[in-house]
């Protein structure tokens, strides 16, 4: 029985997509899925397990991250809902992986004692600091532990600056963001106050700095002395330059 050339290209095209769906299944059973990350592994190597995984499927970077996630235990997956990754981050799994080290890699230290003696660094920015609070809370205390008073008081009593400390010690924060979101703020309001001072403070030294002969300042005062004595009236009997002029015009 003979086949027109339709049925041929028809069965042909068929064939190949059976061929292709039969080569993911394939893959899908040679490679094999990672277990599920159980909170205090070795992130590091989980990962690199996991971006093997990942590159063997051909599964797009921007699926990556909710996949990292539905491999996750519950405590894991908490603590990297607490951490704070935008849309952006989370499209290439690259950019969030620094924080994700840093929430699911655990210290030698308990998190509770490294959370109680954690200074703010030179380095760090008041908002840095208050995320690196956060993520030991987060080890420390569970997804609660944004309003757990430890975490509050290590924030306030941590900050380099002893008077916002002090500033911030003497109100009630409810939780760790209230307490950020004040200091900052604070922390904004004394450098534009530093600003304006120094920006007052050159404006006075110019203004009492004599003037130099030959610039813009010194003709300009010049001038109006200059305008300002022509304009003067003389007084009868006194002693000027000009009266000479003046007698002379008189007789």
């Amino acid at each position: 029985m003979a086949f027109s050339f339709a049925q041929v290209v028809i069965v042909t095209f068929c064939l190949i997509c059976i061929s292709s769906t039969d080569k993911g299944t394939v893959m899908e059973r040679i490679v094999q899925k990672p277990d599920v990350f159980e909170y205090g592994e070795d992130f590091g190597l989980y990962f690199r397990q996991f971006g093997t995984y990942v590159k063997a499927l051909k599964i797009a970077r921007a699926e990556q991250y909710d996949l990292l996630l539905s491999f996750l235990d519950k405590k894991a997956y908490a603590v990297v809902e607490g951490i704070e990754i935008s849309d952006e981050e989370k499209l290439d799994i690259d950019d969030a992986l620094p924080k994700l080290k840093k929430a699911l890699t655990l210290s030698e230290i308990p998190a509770s004692i490294e959370l109680r003696f954690r200074k703010q660094l030179e380095t760090e920015t008041l908002h840095d600091f208050g995320y690196a609070i956060q993520c030991l809370g987060f080890k420390a205390f569970g997804p609660n532990c944004l309003s757990h008073n430890s975490v509050i008081d290590t924030f306030c009593m941590g900050v380099i600056s002893a008077e916002l400390s002090a500033k911030l010690l003497s109100n009630e924060f409810k939780t760790l963001p209230e307490a950020i979101t004040f200091a900052t703020n604070k922390e904004s309001a004394v450098r534009i106050r530093s600003f304006v001072e120094q920006k007052r403070a050159v404006q006075r030294s110019v203004a009492g700095t004599p003037p130099i002969r030959g610039t813009v300042q010194t003709e300009t005062a010049v001038a109006a002395v200059s305008d300002d004595i022509r304009h003067r009236p003389v007084e009868c009997g006194s002693d000027t330059s000009g009266d000479s002029e003046t007698d002379y015009r008189q007789s």
